[in-house]
């Protein structure tokens, strides 16, 4: 068991709070399936992984696909100084994204998955196939730079060892995922010019951008403690040969959610070969190299259990380490049902 104490701010609540045309409150959880009893149980909130806490007033709110005009030609690019920005997922990394819409001036950020993208204009959605159904949710980290514990960059956070709380690469605005669902009740009400071909989607909306915007109200509420301990597990099958070169195995084991498949299939799927060849080791077969099988806390938050780890380890993985494979995702469901 390997042990650090990084910096992970956890949400507790959230709310969006849709101010004009028909104010109301809009749904941020995921729908529970019939078909899937799991989808009915505890929800993570869909605050973004290294979201800032706080309300962002209703100055207005613009429909964007990639603030500053990224993928854009520049005579499209919009001014959200003091606004709310509505980013469609895609193309650019969603810590981009948010970046460039803090630096742009905005005062939070509402992320969407579009069914263009991931949705029913692709293929069938869960649980007929395996595309985004209008209240699923695609959350992640927006932490950009270097992976690992932005409280201690380069160096392991050892339990007890009492960094002090980042300062800076981490974003100072609330930032929330809705599905398209929810989305679709925003973009219905935004005035202004219609978007260029590149900006539609695949909703049953005219995508519209600049305006006047539309009152919405965003809230973030955070625990109380930012510090979180997390623990990587690492067992050894010894080499009989080389003991001494590693060939590591390793696979992450948190989740935004109940992790099906990112990543319960990997840590399944390591861990029965772990048990099968922890087998062969006790029947006197042993590899002639040392097999490590590592499953890793954290890394949906920016790849911290391992990063730690590696830093932690940087010497020995220097003289010995000969291979890693990574299981994170590993199977596929079929696009439709027989």
């Amino acid at each position: 068991m390997h042990e650090y104490d990084v910096w992970l701010p956890h949400a507790r609540r959230v709310t969006v709070e849709r101010l004009g045309g028909g104010p109301q409150i809009l749904s941020v959880a995921e729908t529970g399936l019939a078909e899937d009893s799991y989808s009915y149980t505890e929800q993570y909130p869909v605050a973004a992984g290294y979201s800032a806490a706080g309300e962002a007033p209703p100055p207005g709110l613009c429909e964007l696909r990639a603030c500053g005009g990224l993928r854009e030609p520049p005579t499209y690019r919009l001014n959200i100084q003091g606004k709310i920005a509505l980013i469609r997922y895609g193309n650019v990394f969603r810590g981009d994204k948010v970046r460039n819409a803090e630096q742009a001036g905005a005062v939070a950020v509402i992320l969407y998955s579009d069914p263009e993208d991931d949705g029913y204009q692709r293929g069938a959605v869960y649980p007929d196939g395996p595309f985004r159904p209008p209240t699923g949710i695609q959350r992640g980290s927006i932490k950009v730079g270097a992976p690992g514990d932005p409280g201690s960059p380069g160096r392991p956070a050892l339990v007890g060892s009492n960094y002090p709380a980042p300062t800076t690469g981490l974003p100072e605005i609330p930032v929330v995922a809705l599905g398209y669902a929810a989305a679709a009740e925003l973009l219905d009400e935004l005035a202004g010019p219609t978007a260029p071909v590149a900006w539609q989607g695949g909703l049953p909306a005219t995508y519209r951008y600049g305006g006047t915007g539309l009152p919405v109200r965003v809230r973030v509420e955070m625990e109380g403690n930012p510090w979180r301990r997390i623990r990587n597990v690492v067992g050894t099958i010894e080499g009989s040969v080389r003991p001494d070169e590693w060939v590591i195995v390793g696979a992450h084991y948190d989740s935004w959610t109940h992790g099906a498949i990112d990543n319960v299939s990997g840590t399944a799927a390591m861990l029965e070969a772990a048990r099968l060849l922890g087998e062969q080791a006790a029947a006197g077969n042993r590899p002639d190299r040392s097999l490590l099988f590592a499953v890793w806390d954290a890394e949906e938050w920016g790849l911290i259990g391992s990063t730690e780890w590696v830093e932690e380890h940087a010497r020995e993985l220097r003289d010995g380490a000969v291979a890693y494979i990574n299981l994170d995702g590993i199977p596929a469901a079929p696009t439709s049902r027989p």
